[in-house]
C-alpha cells in the first residue's frame, strides 16, 4: 500500500486535466459566439443558431448548410467536453483530500486497539513474498537458449548480455521489483517454424498485480539491428502488448548512453 504514490498519480491526472481545461478554454473563448439550439421533433433533430441568450429558439439552420452546423457543434462538444474535465478534477481532488485525511500508518490503526493486546498483532499483513512467488510459476517458462557473448553477473545471480541490462536488473532491484530475465513470452510462427520472443526482462508490478515486458534496444544507430527490432516491438503488438501500456521500452546509440536516472523514473511509473 503505497499512498503517497497514489498521491502522486492523481496529482499527475489533475495536471493533466489542467493542460486540457486551458486549452478548451481558449477554443471556447476564441472561438464562435453563437449557441446552438438543438430539438427533435417527431424523431427529426432540428437545429436553430442563438445570437442572444434571450432568445427562445433562434434562427432556424437547414441540415445542408454545413458551413454554419459544423462551428456550433464543435463548440458545444467543446463545451461539454470542458464540464467534464472540470467535473474529473473536482473528483480527484476530493480523492486526494480524503486520502490526505486518512492515517492508515501502524501507529494511528494500533490507536484503535487496547495498548495490552499490540503484541498479539502481526502488523506485516501487507507481506506480498507468496503473490510474487505465484506470480513467478505463474509466468516462468524457461529462458532464451541462445548462448551469451559476454555475460555480466547481477548481484541476484543472473547472467546478462550487457553492461546496460546489468544496470537495469540492479535498479529493478534497488527499488524490489520481482523480475524474470529473457523469460518467453509467446512462440510464434515464421517461415522457419515456431518461434519465441524474449523479452530482456518480464517484470512484476506488486501494487497492481501487471506483469510488463522490459525491452532495452541498445543499438539504435545499427540500421539491420533497428529494422529487426521495430518488427519485435510489431511483434509483441500483434499479441496485444503495446509500448506505453505493457512493453517497456528503453534505448541508446553509440552518441547516446542509458541514463541510470531515466531508468529509476520509467520504474516509478509503471512498476511501483
Amino acid at each position: 500500500m503505497n499512498k503517497a504514490h497514489i498521491i502522486n498519480m492523481l496529482i499527475e491526472a489533475r495536471n493533466d486535466l489542467e493542460i486540457a481545461k486551458k486549452r478548451l478554454d481558449k477554443l471556447i473563448s476564441n472561438g464562435l459566439k453563437d449557441q446552438v439550439n438543438m430539438k427533435r421533433i417527431k424523431g427529426n433533430i432540428y437545429i436553430y443558431k442563438r445570437t442572444d441568450s434571450s432568445q427562445t429558439n433562434g434562427t432556424y439552420i437547414r441540415k445542408d448548410n454545413v458551413k454554419e452546423i459544423k462551428p456550433l457543434i464543435q463548440k458545444l462538444y467543446n463545451t461539454k467536453l470542458l464540464e467534464a474535465v472540470v467535473e474529473e478534477q473536482r473528483q480527484i481532488d476530493q480523492c486526494i483530500a480524503i486520502l490526505r485525511k486518512t492515517d492508515t500508518s501502524q501507529e494511528a490503526v494500533l490507536k484503535n486497539i487496547p495498548s495490552e493486546m499490540h503484541r498479539y498483532v502481526n502488523t506485516d499483513v501487507f507481506n506480498d513474498r507468496d503473490v510474487v512467488e505465484e506470480w513467478r510459476r505463474e509466468v516462468y517458462m524457461g529462458h532464451n537458449p541462445v548462448r551469451f557473448e559476454k555475460a555480466f553477473k547481477t548481484s541476484n545471480g543472473d547472467m546478462v548480455r550487457s553492461k546496460s541490462e546489468l544496470i537495469i536488473a540492479e535498479t529493478l532491484k534497488a527499488f524490489k521489483v520481482p523480475y524474470i530475465y529473457e523469460r518467453p513470452f509467446h512462440a510464434y510462427m515464421t517461415g522457419y517454424g515456431k518461434t519465441n520472443i524474449y523479452p530482456d526482462f518480464t517484470c512484476f508490478n506488486r501494487r497492481t498485480g501487471k506483469t510488463y515486458y522490459w525491452e532495452h534496444l541498445g543499438m539504435m544507430d545499427d540500421a539491420e539491428y533497428a529494422s529487426k527490432n521495430i518488427r519485435r516491438v510489431m511483434e509483441f503488438a500483434r499479441e496485444g502488448v503495446f509500448p506505453g501500456s505493457e512493453l517497456i521500452l528503453s534505448f541508446e546509440t553509440t552518441d547516446v548512453q542509458l541514463k541510470t536516472d531515466y531508468i529509476r523514473e520509467v520504474i516509478k511509473k509503471f512498476l511501483l
